[in-house]
């Protein structure tokens, strides 16, 4: 079972190769300012659940680039051109809003907000002052949280 997961696996980081070097990088990159611009990367919210009460306990923050109507781009064909480009940075600060401004939303709509989870790319380790942007886009949203 264990060679069947990691077989999968180098599967999937082969086809991730294969994507990115098939012409689509030029054209992925061409379109990414402008698909920020214009919101076309959308927020879903994967929720998480206690498995005793089967409520709802949080969500983690999951980006997908939906590019035009009824269209989805897979994030195994963006998310890794991007983190080697660096443009996973401005997506990642774009997501940091979206979600703050949702739970504010949520707040203002009178509901209890849950916990968010947010991925963070490993690009943020060499940003010296990561933590004080991230708190800022906070309390923008949240200054009373």
């Amino acid at each position: 079972m264990i060679r069947k997961i990691e077989k999968i696996k180098k599967e999937e980081f082969f086809m991730i190769k294969i994507t990115l070097k098939d012409g689509s990088v030029k054209e992925i990159e061409n379109k990414m300012y402008r698909a920020l611009k214009n919101h076309e990367f959308v927020i879903y919210y994967q929720p998480k659940t206690d498995l005793k009460t089967e409520g709802v306990i949080g969500a983690e923050a999951l980006v997908r680039w939906q590019d035009k109507p009824g269209h989805l781009v897979p994030p195994m064909d963006f998310i890794p051109l991007f983190e080697r480009n660096g443009f996973i940075i401005d997506l990642d600060y774009y997501i940091f809003e979206e979600v703050f401004k949702f739970i504010r939303k949520t707040i203002d709509e009178g509901r209890r907000p849950i916990p968010v989870s947010l991925n963070v790319s490993r690009a943020h380790i060499y940003e010296p002052d990561f933590v004080e942007k991230l708190m800022k886009i906070k309390e923008k949203f949240l200054s009373i949280y």
